[in-house]
């Protein structure tokens, strides 16, 4: 390497606050869209009728616990891409890119099968029967569109295991705006959506553009059905955006985008064994908080006239925005912890967690004052010129407050679980949420609902859950086991690189401690983590 490279990446090989956040941010923002998409879909389902909010979450999290062990499976080519980019074999990314594509397209058909049989459930459980049958309409659309959003997670690896993220921020933008357009329209129809336009602030200053817009498309009212459409109709052409830029001549030349046979049996297999743990991990979580919000849909209506099921929906909604930026910052853990063990460098990657550690206690210090003193003004939000019942948004504004505290240990929850599965500990996360997620969140919260607890108990099984989660996910962290993972195939080269580090190191597991007695040049010597020099 030439002295102006070791130059230019220097400041790439420590850990540090700057580095983690520059990674970050746009990983923030790209989970910010997603986030925001579904914020959106909710608000202006909450705008439409009470009932559309309440059957908008029990389905949609449905929909997506089905989808989420595909989505777990998919997502895990990001370790994959960071880790061959972490030992320089560029040529092996786009191959990688494709084993996640190629079983995201077979997941999808499966799903579409299934979401159909399945689609009576909501029926079944006892929810009102208007809700459950906005619940099924809007389930089945979201099913048989989950191919979009699966190909979607697949080909953004190709960006976000490189930290190549601003093409997935600029494609994501682009969606919101498609996105609350044809939500607009789809939902409220030519006639409601002109009606909206002129409601209170700050509907009138988008209102009349986008009432010109469903005037135009000449939508008819379809309310929560129009929200499923336009949701899959936006992943679908977001899809179509990556692949345009994914199949360039660069991207074929350099990183094998265009491989002469997209399918290679023993790269498929080592993705589904290690992504196995983490799909498996992501439906045990999204399941049990499927389970939460059927239960809470089933307690109806309360004695002042609050709909218990929309107000666990707002507060649910409202932290789904908030801790995105969590979810960005662990995402960014888990791409570096896996740069540095494709590059043998482990104090890099132990550095990384640290700062990321601190950029998120300092954020959920910030929300929690938030959720716990100013709840009100979250809730408003939901309500389009004070439509919402009284005694839905008081419910609304206590289930934040509960909010607050799951946020809190939330936060070290996705950290830890993250910086471990990036090295390839993807089992264990498995293994704690089977055992959290359902003996200590979701059989609780069933035995509960059964011996007719009231629903403030289920919010206080949700707190104490999340606490007990990321306390594991500490000690697992802790041990150190991760640092003698990796998930792609050693080659002679990187078997040396990984000899030679464990002999420089001569400890056989590096402690944050150990790693900030390191000074910053002498860290900044150790294998540098390699960056891309073409920008995409």
């Amino acid at each position: 390497m030439s002295n102006n490279e070791s130059a230019r990446l220097a400041p790439m090989q420590t850990g540090n606050l700057g580095e983690v956040f520059r990674v970050a941010f746009p990983l923030i923002v790209s989970s910010g869209i997603f986030a925001f998409k579904l914020f959106c879909d909710r608000m202006m389902m909450a705008w439409y009728a009470e009932r559309s909010i309440a059957a908008a979450l029990g389905a949609g999290m449905t929909a997506f616990m089905l989808t989420s062990f595909f989505m777990g499976v998919a997502n895990y080519g990001n370790a994959f891409v960071a880790q061959y980019s972490g030992a320089k074999r560029h040529d092996r990314t786009g191959l990688a890119v494709w084993q996640s594509m190629l079983f995201s397209l077979a997941a999808g058909l499966f799903l579409a099968v299934v979401g159909s049989l399945t689609a009576p459930l909501f029926h079944l459980l006892g929810h009102l029967p208007e809700i459950a049958l906005e619940e099924e309409a809007y389930y089945r659309v979201l099913t048989v569109g989950a191919v979009f959003a699966l190909l979607n997670s697949s080909i953004m690896c190709f960006w976000t295991g490189r930290n190549r993220t601003w093409t997935v921020v600029a494609i994501g933008f682009a969606s919101i705006f498609l996105n609350i357009a044809f939500n607009w329209a789809l939902i409220f129809g030519t006639d409601g959506s002109g009606t909206l336009a002129r409601g209170p602030w700050p509907l009138p200053l988008c209102g009349e553009w986008l009432n010109a817009f469903s005037v135009r498309l000449g939508a008819p009212e379809m309310g929560v059905v129009g929200a499923g459409i336009a949701t899959v109709g936006t992943d679908a052409l977001s899809v179509a955006a990556f692949l345009v830029l994914f199949l360039r001549s660069r991207n074929r030349l350099r990183f094998g985008a265009w491989p002469a046979r997209a399918f290679d049996p023993q790269l498929m297999w080592r993705m589904l064994r290690f992504g196995f743990g983490n799909g498996m991990q992501m439906l045990m979580d999204v399941g049990a908080f499927t389970v939460f919000n059927l239960l809470m849909g089933m307690y109806g209506v309360n004695s002042a006239g609050g709909n218990i099921g929309a107000a666990s929906s707002i507060a649910i909604s409202v932290n789904g925005v908030a801790f995105v930026p969590m979810l960005g910052l662990g995402a960014a853990a888990s791409i570096l912890v896996g740069h540095g063990i494709g590059a043998g460098n482990i104090p890099f990657a132990v550095r990384a967690v640290r700062s990321s550690r601190i950029l998120i206690m300092s954020y959920m210090g910030v929300m929690c004052i938030l959720f716990e003193f100013k709840p009100e003004l979250l809730v408003s939000i939901f309500s389009a010129g004070g439509s919402m019942n009284g005694g839905t948004r008081v419910l609304a504004e206590h289930f934040l407050r509960f909010a607050g505290a799951f946020c809190l240990a939330d936060g070290f929850f996705i950290l830890y679980g993250n910086a471990i599965r990036g090295a390839g500990d993807t089992k264990f996360s498995m293994y704690v949420m089977m055992f959290c997620g359902w003996c200590l969140f979701a059989l609780p919260c069933i035995v509960a609902y059964w011996l007719g607890a009231g629903y403030y108990v289920l919010w206080g099984i949700i707190v104490f859950y999340a606490f007990s989660s990321a306390g594991i996910l500490y000690w697992r962290y802790k041990q150190g086991k991760w640092q003698e993972m990796k998930v792609i195939e050693e080659t002679g080269r990187s078997q040396r690189r990984r000899g030679a580090a464990s002999v420089r190191l001569s400890v056989p597991v590096i402690s944050e401690e150990a790693v900030l007695s390191i000074p910053g040049d002498d860290l900044a010597k150790t294998d540098p983590i390699p960056e891309d020099e073409e920008r995409l």
